[in-house]
């Protein structure tokens, strides 16, 4: 039973949502079936319902595409955690508005939970994230979305680097995520940020960030940042040397979907040179030709 239902339950994303076979629908429905979304205030009832619901959604979104993203049955229950993709290129109906198109691509995550009887769907309960997909199509005003890009980046700091919790970076980053770093270095996707916090976090095992000053405005987020440290891993090519550092810089970031998309860090690198002892002869230099 529970490989049946996992089945349908990839129908229904693939074939009734992806490709659009509503036909589908009354194959895998039950006559009663009951859908509820989370946003709407009223139930969707039976095949033809859930028929007009994603024709509705599919209309809106051309080109969109649900992912499965993890799968659990038991029982008569489906688990199903997706993401959702489209291009808003055409009206979106709901029961309290009417969005005319605004030519925006949308991401964001979802959770749906499914019951099925006699081999056929009986109810479905959807949690979109109402909150992201409404920021993506400019429905929420500016003081909401600046102040989830600034929870978003209390996050990076302190769940990322203050606690190198690395797992947390898969969900705070995009794939194709780029990390503009001092002295030109570049680090690219999840896997790059996690390269960068390793780095940071060995050079100064006992890290901590400091937000100094945070603001955001649109997609963008930027941070005035201090740190501090005991310099016991190679740091800027200099091996350890036991001394307590530090340090002052920036931050900002392009936010897409809620999570970072590029980032732009600045700091000062010869400060951080002679808090080490390794640039005293240029301090030297410089007070000598200033004499």
């Amino acid at each position: 039973m529970s490989e049946l239902i996992r089945t349908m339950a990839r129908r229904v994303i693939e074939e009734i949502w992806n490709q659009g076979k509503l036909d589908v629908v009354n194959e895998l429905f039950a006559g009663d079936f009951v859908f509820r979304a989370a946003g709407f205030a009223d139930e969707t009832r039976g095949p033809e319902g859930y028929k007009e619901f994603a024709s509705g959604l599919r209309a809106a979104f051309p080109d969109l595409h649900f992912s499965i993203d993890n799968l659990i049955v038991e029982g008569d229950f489906s688990a199903l955690c997706w993401t959702f993709k489209g291009t808003h290129t055409s009206v979106l109906r709901a029961q309290a508005f009417n969005l005319p198109a605004t030519g925006r691509v949308v991401e964001f995550t979802g959770f749906t939970m499914s019951r099925v009887r006699d081999g056929k769907f009986i109810e479905e309960s959807a949690w979109p994230n109402s909150l992201s997909y409404f920021q993506q199509l400019g429905l929420l005003p500016d003081i909401a979305v600046a102040e989830t890009s600034k929870a978003l980046m209390r996050r990076v700091i302190e769940e990322l680097f203050n606690q190198g919790n690395l797992a947390v970076a898969d969900e705070l980053c995009t794939q194709d995520y780029i990390h503009h770093g001092v002295q030109g270095s570049l680090h690219r996707g999840p896997e790059g940020m996690k390269q960068l916090v390793i780095w940071i976090r060995t050079a100064l095992p006992d890290l901590h960030y400091t937000i100094d000053d945070l603001v955001a405005e649109g997609d963008k987020v930027s941070a005035r940042l201090s740190f501090r440290g005991t310099h016991l891993g190679e740091l800027f090519g200099v091996e350890p040397t036991g001394r307590p550092v530090m340090l002052f810089g920036t931050s900002t970031s392009r936010i897409v979907a809620g999570r970072l998309a590029e980032t732009w860090a600045h700091l000062d690198v010869l400060e951080a040179l002679q808090q080490l002892g390794a640039a005293t002869e240029i301090h030297a230099g410089a007070q000598q030709a200033g004499a």
